[in-house]
């Protein structure tokens, strides 16, 4: 009898290594399974244990193809008992259905790899509760289905975590949403209120579109945050973005904005927001019909979407640095707006104009962004003419000839929109690395350093740079004075990774030459992407070729021999004519 509990142990370490099979087999997957109008369970043997109203599932529950449960009864209640519906996303099949019922409530239930996880549609009363949803396409979708409560729930690897279309006055609360495209999605369902959800590194978070009335309340974003459109009247309060408030303004009017996760501003004025950092969030700075305000001295880093305005005007967004966005600045049907004095560095698109016009886009500083700049149906002004200069851009041309701070090529934005005269420097400090780039200069012939050359010799200019930035363009000039200070004029400029004329880029040498003898000053002057520059010289001596020795008696004597065979060769000819007479 001793020995009974060990016999007993070591069933329990058998048990814990049985071949996958034997789970396999605990597995049910024998179809879809419905919840009959009269109660009924089909087909009979599906794992599913009726206790009054409430329909228990007792295996997981495994399809190939075809939808898991579908509840036709009013006022039950599926309770999945912690086991998982697993199903496949082809053909949009879903793993609860719930269509043209009243007072279903699904919960507990662990919903995996269905197009749509749980689906209710022209439904009223409907609860989820406390459900867990991964690897589904839309998680929850709700439909034109009124008074719906949606709380507890927990979605992850999904693209939406919860969809409510058409549906009035909706519960959506205390869920857990991670990842995905959207997180919580209401569109034209007025009146919901969503409080106590958790959404994480989705990249919407949550979005209002069409619906009004909405509350949002003690809701924590992370990595993401609240979107809005045409949804007014909303009541916003105790939220989280990054672990900082949530401001949120609708209505207002002469306020200053100054510590915030984000910024929201609906149907507001003269409100200014400055000296804030916004960062990983859905939209930075979020102006909705918002006039007369400003973003000022603002850093705006790794957003989807920085600032956004939207049906806005006069508005000003000035001495911000916008890095690392996947949109900057982005302005849609929004006129008469400031953007000056930005710098715009490492985003996908730097700028964009959809649709808007009669803006003012000037002294920014556009660097390294993968697209610069990008504008459509809508004539905006890019410069302030050619004293005033327009905008930077590290990739546009270098040509500045007569050195008045204006590249002579104008840069091309699109749509008609052209910023006529570039900028050839950035005006602005940049935010990035070391402040200036360096350079040195070495002089070499033959490949070996020379501090001394002859006249009418060629040599080559070997440039050296130290930079936190990639360098963009270098030229040269030389002159007849080591004084440190360049003089003449300055030649063209060179890509850096470019050849052509005298520039090598694969060595990166420029060939000089001088035809004049004396103490030469050589200098160079290098280029970063953001418009920074620097400057550096070497000092050469420029001589006569030396003279052979002797070489002014050798000349004399063959001078003399000359003329004594012209002699010979005269008293020759009158010899001859002599002799014939």
């Amino acid at each position: 009898m001793a020995r009974l509990p060990l016999v007993a142990l070591l069933a329990l370490a058998v048990l814990q290594w049985i071949p996958p099979a034997w789970a396999e087999a605990q597995t049910w997957g024998g179809g879809t399974i419905r919840i009959r109008r009269d109660g009924v369970v089909e087909p009979p043997d599906a794992p599913v244990e009726r206790v009054g109203n409430v329909y228990y599932l007792t295996r997981d529950v495994r399809l190939e193809r075809g939808n898991g449960v579908i509840v036709e009864a009013d006022n039950v209640v599926l309770d999945g008992n912690g086991h998982k519906l697993r199903g496949s996303k082809e053909r949009e099949y879903k793993g609860v259905v719930i269509e043209n019922r009243r007072n279903v409530e699904v919960r507990n239930l662990v919903v995996e790899n269905f197009y749509y996880g749980i689906f209710s549609s022209a439904s009223a009363s409907i609860k989820l509760l406390n459900n867990t949803l991964t690897g589904c396409v839309e998680a929850i979708h709700i439909a034109n289905s009124s008074g719906s409560v949606v709380s507890g729930n927990r979605v992850s690897g999904s693209v939406t975590g919860v969809m409510v279309w058409h549906s009035g006055n909706p519960t959506v609360s205390g869920n857990f949403v991670y990842g995905g495209l959207w997180g919580i999605y209401l569109s034209h369902s007025p009146g919901g209120v969503l409080a106590s959800n958790t959404v994480v590194n989705s990249t919407w978070g949550v979005i209002l579109y069409f619906s009004p009335r909405s509350t949002v309340t003690g809701n924590s974003f992370t990595g993401c945050g609240l979107y809005l459109q045409e949804s007014l009247g909303n009541t916003v309060s105790g939220n989280t973005v990054n672990g900082r408030p949530l401001v949120y303004l609708e209505n207002a009017s002469g306020l200053e904005v100054r510590e915030a996760g984000q910024v929201v501003l609906v149907r507001s004025s003269n409100v200014s927001v400055t000296q804030i950092e916004i960062s990983r969030t859905s939209v930075g700075i979020l102006m909705w019909r918002t006039n007369g305000s400003a973003v000022k001295a603002c850093n705006l880093t790794s957003n989807n979407w920085g600032v956004l305005l939207y049906a806005s005007s006069g508005n000003e967004i000035s001495g911000n640095n916008f890095i690392g966005n996947e949109v900057g600045v982005y302005l849609y049907e929004s006129r008469g707006n400031t953007i000056h004095g930005n710098n715009l560095i490492g985003n996908g698109l730097a700028l964009w104009l959809a649709c808007s016009s009669a803006n003012s886009v000037t002294r920014n500083c556009f660097v390294i962004n993968r697209e610069q700049a990008r504008a459509g149906c809508g004539d905006n002004a890019w410069d302030r003419g050619p004293s005033l200069g327009g905008n930077y851009w590290s990739d546009g041309a270098d040509d500045d000839a007569d050195g008045d701070g204006v590249v002579d090529v104008p840069y091309s934005v699109g749509w008609g929109n052209v910023d006529r005269y570039p900028l050839a420097l950035c005006p602005n400090r940049l935010p990035v690395g070391a402040p200036q780039p360096q350079c040195e200069l070495k002089l070499l012939r033959e490949g070996s350093e020379v501090a001394e050359v002859e006249v009418g010799v060629h040599f080559e200019i070997l440039v050296e740079t130290e930079s936190a930035l990639p360098v963009k363009a270098v030229r040269f000039l030389s002159d007849n004075a080591q004084d440190g200070v360049p003089g003449g004029t300055w030649g063209s400029w060179y890509w850096w990774r470019v050849s052509g004329g005298r520039w090598d880029a694969l060595r990166k040498t420029a060939r000089w030459v001088f035809n004049t003898t004396g103490l030469k000053e050589v200098w160079a002057e290098v280029k970063d992407i953001g418009g920074r520059s620097a400057r550096c010289s070497a000092g050469l001596h420029v001589t006569e070729p030396p003279r052979i020795e002797g070489a002014e008696g050798d000349g004399r004597s063959n001078l003399l021999a000359a003329v004594f065979l012209a002699g010979v060769v005269l008293l020759a000819l009158l010899v001859k004519l002599r002799r014939r007479r």
